[in-house]
């Protein structure tokens, strides 16, 4: 079999030699469709592509959200650390969306990088399609060994967020996520899994009524459901979800962290300036994105196997966990100051009712420990009073505003 040559090539594409040259160097002068051209008959005829082991060009893959700030911590972070990482190192840098894949083949590419979210089965067929190393960032799992993987593992950051809710009083602690159950089940850092094992460490085995799942649009919704049932503590794994927050708890006249205490992923500088603070779990990006690069020039250039890279995540206590033995202390100096006093005295302005009925509309159980003690922190300080006096202890009794008894 002859020898394939770029003369050859551009016989065969009807076009000069030269204009192969730049096609086959990635110049801005070739007409895209000329250089696609180009570049699938040189892979079909075995033709090797130029290989720069000085100058490489890198495809980046990724979401890209313009003037989103949901991507404040992950993806615009993330990418800047990328591409700082292989300019330095004298690459260059292709920007590809995960949704236009095909533009690959439109290139000549030694490698990519891919930490995108939102195509999670992208390392399926990846070689025979493209042909060229890949590194995935927090990908799902993939058992083709061809394929590097770094992952952001914040299970020992968890567990530790976890451990301080729990220390310091919390039993019923929330999984907040502006994402779907299934988006949730197959993230690579399996960050869900991690807040149900710190749980489950700890015997709580019921997690279902303590996730919440949805998008930006259910946040409202999905906050009211968790101060409803009592939960006091909260871990948010999104940078730019706990912020939001803010507006809906503030509408909902809850404050952190004396009606909710929360820890969520860091967001670098706004975390700490907030008031208070946030406890947060802080994700290395620049360890990610420097491990990513260094296995992705191992497999081009070394020709080393693939292989997968934990970068930890560490857990930082700020000010956004309330101790709830310093809240007890509080509901019996100043009654009606906390959310489930407030409640309480709501839920009993609109008609008198019984303790099952009372824990029913708050949506919690009647032997909750935290309720009857606030129920009857009310009653001592004459804020809700008794409907039979005479039978303070019967299983019938009725609470209703001491102002509405006679």
């Amino acid at each position: 079999m002859k020898k394939i040559t770029a003369r050859k090539i551009a016989a065969m594409a009807g076009v000069s030699p030269a204009t192969v040259s730049r096609a086959l160097n990635n110049s801005p002068l070739v007409e895209v469709q000329t250089r696609s051209t180009i570049l699938e008959i040189a892979r079909k005829t075995g033709f090797t592509l130029p290989h720069d082991l000085k100058n490489p060009t890198i495809a980046v893959i990724g979401d890209f959200f313009p003037g989103d700030a949901i991507g404040y911590g992950y993806y615009s972070s993330l990418f800047s650390l990328i591409y700082t990482e292989i300019t330095r190192r004298g690459g260059h840098v292709e920007l590809v969306s995960a949704q236009d894949l095909k533009l690959l083949n439109d290139r000549v590419i030694q490698g990519a990088i891919n930490y995108s979210t939102s195509q999670l089965d992208i390392s399926s067929r990846w070689y025979d399609t493209f042909g060229i190393p890949l590194v995935n960032i927090n990908q799902a799992f993939n058992s083709d060994n061809e394929i590097g993987a770094v992952v952001i593992d914040t299970g020992e950051a968890t567990r530790e967020a976890i451990d301080c809710f729990w220390r310091r009083g919390h039993r019923r602690i929330a999984y907040l996520s502006s994402e779907t159950r299934r988006a949730e089940s197959i993230k690579g850092s399996r960050r869900m899994f991690h807040y149900e094992s710190a749980m489950r460490a700890h015997g709580v085995e019921e997690l279902d009524e303590l996730m919440f799942f949805g998008s930006d649009d259910t946040l409202e919704k999905n906050l009211r459901s968790i101060l409803a049932r009592n939960i006091t503590a909260v871990l948010v794994p999104n940078e730019m979800t706990s912020i939001r927050l803010e507006i809906f708890l503030h509408k909902l006249h809850a404050r952190i962290p004396e009606d909710l205490s929360i820890v969520s992923w860091e967001c670098p500088i706004i975390s700490e300036a907030l008031r208070p603070p946030r406890s947060t779990i802080c994700h290395d990006y620049q360890a990610a994105a420097r491990e990513a690069v260094s296995l992705l020039y191992e497999m081009m250039f070394r020709k080393r196997p693939a292989r997968t890279i934990s970068v930890p995540s560490k857990f930082i206590d700020r000010k956004s966990i309330f101790d709830i033995s310093a809240s007890e202390k509080a509901s019996v100096t100043a009654p009606g100051e906390t959310m489930i006093q407030k409640k309480i005295l709501s839920a009993l302005s609109e008609r008198p009712m019984s303790r099952r009925e009372l824990a029913a509309s708050l949506g919690i159980s009647p032997e909750n420990g935290n309720f009857r003690k606030c129920l009857g922190v009310l009653v001592k300080k004459h804020l809700v009073a008794l409907e039979n006096t005479a039978d303070p202890h019967s299983r019938n009794q009725r609470y209703l505003p001491a102002a509405s008894a006679k």
